[in-house]
């Protein structure tokens, strides 16, 4: 589920980035990805909780600016823990979505990233594949 959990940050990245977005006056706003950052959606690790999983349909995802923008959510109990931050806008916009847990509760994270940004000529780019860290933790 974690690549697909990252999967579904990148596509909603770039959909948005790609969109016009203007303000209420009708100006038009530089491109960028949502930010600055997605709220968590538990105070403690999946794997750490009573059922050892998080549960899925979190109102976090129906309530939080950036995962609206990204149009994102779990609907499924999952295990580990979805998170994203963009910054920037134009040719400085980045973005970071990551998941993270810790399988045993040793208090050492597993973490899957997927870096994204803006090439010279404006154009979306970035990691295809996610980087794990502490992948077996």
């Amino acid at each position: 589920m974690t690549v697909g959990q990252l999967s579904k940050e990148w596509a909603g990245s770039l959909t948005y980035f790609v969109a016009d977005h203007v303000t209420t006056d009708g100006t038009p706003l530089p491109r960028e990805f949502p930010g600055p950052s997605g709220a968590w959606a538990s105070a403690s690790e999946c794997a750490c909780q009573t059922s050892q999983r998080c549960p899925g349909n979190n109102s976090v995802w129906g309530s939080d600016g950036v995962w609206l923008a990204l149009m994102f959510s779990v609907p499924d109990a999952h295990t580990y823990m979805p998170g994203y931050s963009g910054s920037g806008s134009g040719t400085s916009a980045k973005f970071t979505a990551y998941a993270k847990g810790d399988l045993d509760c040793d208090g050492k994270l597993a973490e899957f990233i997927r870096h994204g940004g803006v090439n010279g000529l404006g154009d979306p780019t970035g990691d295809f594949q996610p980087v794990a860290v502490n992948e077996l933790e």
